[in-house]
């Protein structure tokens, strides 16, 4: 990013990928061409470009601290949890990292309204799973996508213009089959703040029908750090399957998938490796 002149880092808990891949969707379809790096698969885009060398956007992964190795002009911060905090150190030292990466964009750009009322005021319609639209966490990562596009001189009224035929990033709420009563979504929620909206906005395009949720956790740092939450947002469901922990960074946990459905009660079944 340092061989561009300007360059937007987005850097959260939640909605990176989301937000990158709108900000360099409206670019280009406002004529841009920038180099960029999107942590996601999303239709009609590759994962990266080295663009026409003026502007670069990317993910800056919050994870293993290497958000603090860059300089943009402008960062996006949309959210901080302590999600991650167990591989740099703990709660504040994560905290101090996203400092860090804030001191070094010349420019920050975080939420200072909510996505409802100005999609509401902007009668905006785009085009993801939600009751109109984009649901709530999707219209906060498009409204902080405009605000990236307007530093480079995109009104927030083409920005959302772009965004009405935006494909998704895949595995947001991604519709793989729906036939004869059933429909199976998929949903990169991992996270209890992720999961809390992934099953209300299910509940809310599917009501009336019996909703399964089947659950890989995603870490057993992850899950032993928010293992109650886990449990009270699955147990919202109808029934539950958990799959075995996909490992990532450790290879076992005091906490596994099958006390994770024994929390979550009789409705739900953990399925052995």
């Amino acid at each position: 990013a340092k061989d561009y002149p300007f360059s937007i880092a987005v850097s959260g808990s939640h909605g990176k990928t989301s937000i990158t891949a709108m900000l360099v969707w409206i670019l280009q379809k406002n004529g841009r061409h920038p180099g960029y790096l999107i942590g996601g698969s999303v239709d009609h885009l590759s994962p990266g470009d080295a663009g026409d060398g003026t502007v670069f956007v990317t993910e800056a992964d919050e994870s293993d601290g290497t958000h603090t190795l860059l300089h943009p002009t402008v960062g996006i911060i949309p959210n901080i949890e302590d999600d991650h905090a167990w591989s740099v150190g703990g709660r504040e030292q994560l905290f101090q990292k996203f400092r860090v990466f804030a001191g070094n964009c010349r420019k920050v750009i975080v939420p200072q309204e909510t996505a409802e009322s100005f999609f509401h005021t902007a009668g905006m319609d785009l085009n993801v799973p939600g009751p109109a639209g984009f649901c709530g966490f999707q219209k906060a990562d498009a409204l902080l996508a405009a605000a990236g596009a307007e530093t480079l001189g995109i009104s927030r009224e083409n920005a959302f213009a772009a965004l009405a035929d935006f494909p998704g990033v895949q595995r947001r709420m991604t519709i793989h089959y729906q036939k004869d009563g059933l429909t199976i979504v998929e949903d990169y929620a991992h996270h209890p703040t992720e999961v809390a909206p992934a099953v209300t906005l299910l509940r809310e395009q599917y009501p009336g029908q019996h909703l399964h949720l089947l659950f890989q956790p995603h870490r057993y740092a992850r899950l032993a750090q928010y293992f109650d939450r886990f449990a009270g947002e699955l147990r919202k469901g109808d029934s539950v399957t958990v799959a075995p922990v996909f490992a990532a960074w450790t290879e076992t946990g005091s906490l596994g998938s099958a006390e994770l459905a024994n929390a979550i009660g009789p409705k739900a079944q953990a399925v052995e490796a």
